[in-house]
Order: structure tokens, then sequence, then C-alpha cells
């Protein structure tokens, strides 16, 4: 039955998606609505993970982390408001949070992550999806991978949902989520179900290719969006 629904889940959200990209303005309010109980209930936090002067992972090719980031995260955030989602963006530009931009960088990169942890403390049953890339020693190593917050019971709820759709862009994938530990400061000091979403490593070269191409980008938009639904209906069971 679970993956029946979760089928019926895929076709339903792959229609709106597909729909509403093409639809008019009347057709796209109307479809807006088939997931408005949500919107009324849940925040979707969306980070795009570093910013500004952090500019987190830099690939062999000099592609740098934070822009692949900012490019994912924005395709989730039009996927989701076009499905009649709440959505906060922690950044939809190349900007950072920290208090003081004149100050040492530890300190302005400690001040931005207390400042988007602060954010989750301001949204009732909100969720924090952060959107990040990975890099190892190893240049062999590849595919996506979620961590979770140890705070929450359902970070690790929504953290399955994620990981249940992974594969519609990753079809070879099989990592199990993870929890995240005191090293994660977003993780170990969240105030809402959050996660960690390393969508590829920059490390490996064919994943790096794939990372930078736009489709490849909204389908790993699209899985997440999968799986927020799928979080949100499994919460109403």
């Amino acid at each position: 039955m679970k993956t029946k629904y979760r089928f019926l889940m895929f076709i339903l959200s792959f229609t709106v998606a597909v729909t509403c990209a093409f639809a008019n303005e009347s057709t796209n309010t109307l479809l807006k609505n088939v997931f408005a109980g949500y919107a009324d209930e849940s925040v979707v936090i969306i980070d795009a993970g570093h910013g500004n002067f952090d500019g987190g992972a830099v690939a062999a090719d000099g592609t740098v982390e934070k822009n692949l980031n900012l490019s994912i995260a924005k395709y989730l955030e039009q996927i989701c408001r076009t499905n009649g989602l709440q959505i906060y963006m922690i950044r939809d530009d190349d900007s950072s949070l920290e208090d003081d931009s004149n100050a040492a960088i530890r300190k302005r990169k400690n001040s931005d992550l207390r400042n988007r942890v602060a954010i989750m403390e301001k949204y009732d049953n909100s969720i924090f999806v952060s959107i990040h890339m990975n890099k190892f020693s190893d240049q062999k190593v590849h595919g996506a991978q979620i961590f979770y917050s140890p705070n929450f019971e359902k970070s690790k709820v929504l953290a399955d949902a994620l990981r249940s759709y992974v594969n519609l862009f990753d079809d070879t994938n099989n990592k199990s989520v993870k929890k995240g530990t005191k090293d994660t400061y977003i993780l170990y000091n969240a105030k809402c179900p959050t996660v960690i979403y390393e969508c590829g490593f920059m490390s490996n070269k064919d994943e790096l290719n794939k990372l930078k191409n736009i489709d490849y980008q909204r389908k790993i938009a699209f899985s997440i969006y999968l799986g927020i639904i799928e979080y949100f209906n499994i919460k109403e069971m």
C-alpha cells in the first residue's frame, strides 16, 4: 500500500509541476490549491548553503559550491511555490547573514550560522532543508547523501522521505541517511526538523559535470520537493 501511495503521489506531483510550468495564470491559481493545506500549516525554509564571503567547497575546475547550492535552491523554491507551499529562502542571491561584515572570517562564519538557526525559531511547524555539495579526497566517491538533526525525531522522518526519491536523479545511489553530530552546527543546534542535503561530490569529475547541468539540478530540486510532500503526508497519517 505504501509503494502504491508513493507512486500515486509521484504521478500527481509530476503532473502538477509540469502543468503549472505551461499553464495560464487562472490554471496556476487552481492548481496551487492542491497542496494549500500544507501552506497553512508549515513553512519550508530553504537554505542555499554558504554564500558571499563563504564559497564552500571549490572543485578542480574552479566551480564554487555556493553557486550550485543557490541554483538548486531557487529551482526548489519555484516548484514549491508553484504548488502552494509556503517558502522562506535563507538567501536568494550571493549573500550571507553575518552580523558584522568587517569581523574576522571565523567570526563572520559563526555569526552567519547562528543567524540561519535563529530563523527556524520564527516559524511554527517549519522544516529546514539546507542544500550543499560534498567534496572528498577520493575522487571516485560519488552520490547524494542526507544528514539529519539529532534534536528532533521528525528530522529522521524528513530525511527518510527525501531519501526515498534520490534515485529519481541518482539511480545507483545506495547511501543511507546519517545522523548529524556536534561538528555540524546547523544540525546540532536545529530548532525544527532539519536536514542537510548533500547533492553530490564536486570532487568526482563525472558527478560535478552533472551537478553543473541545469536539467540535473531541476531533477534534484523536484526529487526534494516530492520528499517534502511525502513528509507532510506522513505527518498527517
